[in-house]
């Protein structure tokens, strides 16, 4: 339950440092999560949208929805984790432990390997 997967997080948490942090959140994102990933999923379900509905209307707003996503994703999330990144590694504590929260959220467990 909640408990045990809380305690694990913890261990997990306290086993990943700042040494190991990579330069960029998507090397540590898993392959379903790679910048190609999330573009190929936008354009599908505009291109999915158009040719289902063939509505003007609904494709320009999943489209508009689409890009907001990309541009938080894609943009400000990869710019934010590498500010955090820069301010941690210049002994910030609390950009330390942001940057190793949102590593061990998806099961980063440093180097190569991706738990997720």
């Amino acid at each position: 339950g909640g408990e045990g997967e809380r305690a694990a997080l913890g261990a997990q948490r306290l086993a990943l440092t700042l040494g190991d942090a990579p330069d960029s959140v998507w090397e540590a994102k898993p392959p379903w999560c790679q910048p190609w990933t999330i573009v190929c999923s936008g354009v599908g379900v505009v291109g999915g949208l158009e040719t289902l509905f063939h509505a003007w209307w609904l494709t320009g707003a999943a489209a508009a929805g689409v890009c907001v996503w990309w541009y938080l994703f894609l943009g400000e999330y990869a710019q934010g984790y590498e500010a955090a990144l820069a301010a941690a590694r210049r002994g910030d504590a609390r950009a330390e432990q942001y940057v190793l929260s949102i590593l061990t959220s998806f099961g980063y467990s440093g180097g190569n390997e991706n738990s997720v």
